[in-house]
């Protein structure tokens, strides 16, 4: 999955840990924001304009099937975002306790990565209230419109998301800010088109991705099973807003009991070398949570962890079979195994790769060799 940087607005960080294990250690790199400026216009008004939705700003971060999700900053012709608006008089602020009644939701089809709204279309269209002091409008979104594990807020409020193990129905969870006090040619519309409403959606999970190497070692390594387990798959997203900013907040996590991730696991581990990227199956979106520390014994099933099963084959053709369980809360510093643990929870926008390095430990031999007995001094004595 590739990340496009445009017009100097995508801020890259990358940080670096590594989980350390008998038998393999893992890194976990990078969380990357998206921060978008809006373009400037002069106020106009000239009567029954259309109500257009352009600039669609996310970045690609999904594991889902390829129609379900975004490559750079462009939707997928025909994807959905849904669209909540108020409306108020001219000389009154946006009250954020109100109910979206002006539009409830309208729901969007994308055509097209473009400024022009028109190319975008929802029904029954709306049109920007004229007049010389014409009601203002308040704008939030969220994407996909139709994706599973969403039950949507009524605009702003609580909305409730489960994660998907299925590639088909793994969905990009993305809210947008709200966009207040609105008339045709505001200030956050297009110059070209300025009965446009541009959107900053901002991702609300967790990316979190999987590659597998090997060590520098003469033997064949094949992964056999790779799966997440005690995931917290379901939470509360609460949008609210107050003094110009859009808060988004996840509570009531919670794990679906039995519930298992699996990654597709590359079998038979070839490199030394990690992939350049990661691929597409090995993609998740996960709801943001604290990682939970390694139990002291197994009566505490809250911990996560990634359990993984490999086989060790020798030139002698035998294979042996290991099986371990990497705790997710146990991270280092990479290049820094002495490092005391400092444990790197799951936040929204965050994007954390894993490799998983299998490093068998090869049996060497030396040897010594023992001292004779103390020895004892005897004789005979013979006559004659």
């Amino acid at each position: 999955m590739h990340f496009n940087e445009q017009q100097n607005n995508i801020i890259n960080s990358m940080k670096k840990y590594v989980i350390l294990a008998a038998a393999a250690a893992l890194v976990m790199t990078a969380c990357v924001k998206t921060n978008v400026t809006s373009s400037v216009n002069e106020n106009v008004n000239d009567g029954m304009k259309a109500i257009g939705f352009a600039n669609y700003t996310p970045k690609a971060v999904t594991k889902a099937a390829a129609g379900n999700y975004v490559s750079g900053t462009t939707l997928v012709e025909n994807a959905q975002f849904a669209v909540y608006a108020w409306n108020y008089a001219n000389d009154e602020s946006f009250d954020s306790s109100a109910a979206p009644g002006f539009m409830a939701p309208a729901v969007v089809t994308w055509k097209g990565d473009v400024e022009d709204g028109d190319a975008n279309t929802y029904s029954p269209l709306r049109y920007w209230p004229a007049g010389d002091t014409p009601d203002k409008l308040a704008f939030i979104a969220y994407y996909p419109a139709n994706g599973a594990g969403i039950t949507a807020a009524a605009g702003l409020g609580a909305y409730k998301f489960t994660a998907q193990a299925t590639d088909s129905e793994m969905v990009d969870f993305l809210v947008a800010d709200l966009v207040p006090d609105q008339v045709y040619g505001g200030t956050n519309a297009s110059p070209t088109y300025p009965g446009t409403v541009k959107f900053t959606f901002k991702h609300q999970l967790t990316r979190v991705g999987f590659k597998f190497k090997k060590t520098d070692v003469p033997a064949t390594i094949t992964i056999t099973s790779a799966k997440l387990v005690n995931i917290k798959t379901t939470g509360t997203l609460t949008v609210s807003y107050a003094d110009a900013a859009t808060t988004t907040v996840w509570s009531d996590q919670a794990t679906e009991e039995g519930k298992v991730f699996t990654v597709n696991n590359p079998g038979v581990l070839t490199t030394t070398a990690a992939p350049a990227t990661v691929e597409d199956e090995n993609l998740f979106l996960m709801v943001p949570q604290d990682m939970v520390a390694k139990p002291e014994t197994d009566d505490d099933p809250a911990a996560q962890y990634l359990e993984i099963e490999w086989t060790v084959e020798s030139g002698a053709g035998d294979k042996v079979t290991n099986k371990k369980k990497l705790y997710l809360a146990e991270v280092l510093e990479a290049d820094a195994e002495d490092a005391d643990p400092a444990k790197i929870n799951w936040t929204k926008n965050m994007s954390v790769t894993y490799t998983i390095t299998i490093g068998p430990k090869p049996i060497w031999f030396t040897a010594t060799v023992g001292d004779w007995d103390t020895p004892e001094t005897t004789g005979y004595f013979v006559e004659g």
